[in-house]
């Protein structure tokens, strides 16, 4: 009778990789959760209270995530202590396949989803069109509608006209004479 509850004591402290994997993505889910809930701060940075209260909901997370693989805290805490190089191995192994596959069924879930809501906004006035969404030929030239004839400057532009001459030469004009007088050798 002894040995069959040794037995299944150990076996009860053995949490496969794939539940491991699965128990700390839950938990590391969490844990960016309960951050953004408490702005993404430092526990130093907060007061007793607020850092009381993100210690809890920090504990919570974990619980919940256990709770939602059938694991106790006492078994996971005997499961993630041992292992040695292997047992890392296999648990990393074991995180990567399942974050690629989270990955498949959220671009899977993107796929088979309905299209959001799509808002397309045509220009800024009736002067100005302008469309967000076009399919266009990729090889094909942009066409311009209108250009800006030299010496017109941009509508609504209250700057000089002519162009960038005109504004180079009002920007000679407008320096200070250099007065020369340095340190001599």
């Amino acid at each position: 009778m002894i040995l069959t509850l040794a037995l299944a004591a150990a076996l009860a402290a053995d949490v496969p990789p794939a539940k491991a994997a699965a128990i700390e993505s839950a938990q590391a889910k969490g844990q960016a959760e309960v951050n953004k809930k408490f702005g993404n701060r430092a526990p130093e940075k907060m007061s007793n209270d607020e850092r009381a209260a993100y210690m809890q909901a920090v504990k919570e997370s974990d619980q919940k995530a256990l709770d939602k693989n059938g694991v106790s805290a006492k078994d996971w805490a005997k499961a993630s202590q041992k292992g040695g190089r292997e047992g890392l191995a296999e648990r990393k192994a074991a995180k990567e396949a399942l974050a690629k596959q989270e990955a498949a069924e959220a671009a899977g879930a993107a796929k088979k989803g309905e299209p959001g809501e799509v808002v397309i906004q045509r220009g800024f006035g009736d002067g100005a069109p302008v469309t967000m969404e076009e399919k266009r030929d990729p090889n094909a030239p942009i066409p311009v509608e209108k250009g800006i004839a030299p010496g017109e400057g941009m509508p609504g532009e209250s700057g000089p006209a002519g162009g960038l001459e005109a504004l180079q030469k009002e920007r000679e004009e407008s320096k200070p004479a250099r007065k020369g007088g340095g340190r001599r050798r």
